[in-house]
């Protein structure tokens, strides 16, 4: 294991790659008149490296924290100090990654999680990083782990467990808690195969909120846990609200001041996102129409709200990253990366307090990491007769 202090590092500049404004990328969904927000896109490189798995999140004071691996090199964290362009990356552990997940505590400290295989857990305490495994047996720990962590700082994980110790398939979400020094485990739901995409958030009364498949199934739920139990709500089903067979791959979870459930997931050739209502049950919009390699590095999405409390999606769409936003009336999409040789983009996203969007993916083209900044700007009034008319 390989560790820094992150405060004590040097930052080494990196260059600054402007990406061409995508404004020729922009679809009106509806007709109308609208002002609308949009955002323009500049790039940076991260780290020439590949990376198959990335978790981007940004703290209070503007401070960029991303966590990245692959299958061939080893598990990092990458710091973007507020004003600068500088990347200060830190080797966390050795060993092949499939998929990361990263949030911060309310001291803006970064816990993480990576899988391949095993399940790992890494937090920094302002000094020094720990990094631990938790799931020591002889499990198999295969695609995804979300962390989360409360106002008391108390963290949470949750995976998705391939297999039992004998190498058996087991397929079920698994959640656990850090409680006086001890991971303590607990299967979510033994409906068939749950979790495999899953996501979690932990509310500021430190309560875990999931979201997740059930594969065979074809519902995408929500689960909440009540003390030592879960209560578990249907959002969307195979059987009910759409008659795609597959359903809720890529699901991501935000929840707004009010505690309610903003929901990002897919089904075969859709994009979609749902609201909690007030009832506890849930309004279903289609999104946009996607293409797939059928694998599940296909599926990666992310969904927050901006300063008015609009939402924002950014998700894969095949070989390139959309970013869909929604500006009270109407949805409007905008392609943030192109596509090229390499079709998996292994997208992250977050926005910060001024609607900066930050999206970290591999580049299409060389695979390396990269970050690309949306900073958001208003549009005059317009048609959508006028902005087609306009195209090119």
């Amino acid at each position: 294991m390989v560790v820094s202090n992150r405060t004590a590092a040097k930052f080494t500049p990196r260059n600054l790659r402007w990406a061409l404004p995508l404004i020729a990328a922009i679809w009106l969904l509806a007709a109308g008149t609208a002002r609308a927000q949009t955002w323009t896109w500049t790039t940076e490189d991260v780290d020439n490296k590949s990376a198959d798995a990335t978790a981007i999140a940004v703290d209070a004071e503007g401070n960029v924290h991303l966590s990245y691996g692959s299958a061939g090199t080893e598990w990092k964290y990458a710091f973007r100090p507020a004003g600068t362009t500088r990347w200060d990356k830190t080797t966390l552990a050795p060993g092949a990654v499939n998929y990361v997940s990263l949030v911060l505590d309310s001291a803006g400290n970064p816990h993480l999680c990576a899988t391949f295989h095993r399940l790992r857990y890494a937090a920094f305490d302002g000094t020094k990083w720990s990094v631990e495994e938790v799931a020591p047996d002889a499990a198999e720990i295969g695609y995804s782990c979300t962390v989360g962590v409360g106002p008391d700082g108390k963290p949470h994980l949750a995976w998705y467990k391939e297999k039992d110790a004998d190498h058996e398939f087991y397929v079920h979400l698994k959640y656990a808690s850090l409680d006086n020094g001890v991971w303590v485990a607990r299967t979510v739901d033994f409906d068939k195969q749950t979790g495999k995409y899953h996501s979690m958030v932990v509310d500021p009364q430190g309560i875990p909120h999931l979201t997740y498949d059930a594969f065979v199934d074809g519902t995408l739920k929500y689960a909440i846990r009540d003390k030592d139990a879960w209560n578990i709500r249907v959002v969307a089903s195979r059987k009910v609200n759409d008659p795609e067979y597959n359903l809720g791959m890529g699901n991501n979870l935000f929840l707004d001041a009010a505690g309610k459930a903003h929901i990002s997931y897919y089904t075969n050739e859709m994009m979609h996102y749902a609201t909690e209502k007030p009832d506890g049950t849930f309004d279903l919009q289609t999104v946009d129409s996607i293409r797939s390699n059928g694998g599940w590095t296909s599926y990666r999405s992310a969904v927050f709200l901006d300063k008015a409390g609009n939402p924002h999606i950014i998700y894969q769409d095949g070989g390139t990253v959309k970013h869909a936003y929604f500006d009270g009336k109407q949805w409007h999409l905008q392609l943030v990366v192109h596509s090229g040789p390499d079709s998996n983009r292994f997208v992250s996203a977050t926005i910060d307090k001024n609607d900066v969007l930050y999206v970290a993916y591999r580049d299409p083209e060389d695979g390396s990491l990269r970050v690309t900044i949306g900073t958001p700007h208003a549009e005059a009034p317009q048609t959508a007769a006028a902005a087609k008319a306009q195209k090119p």
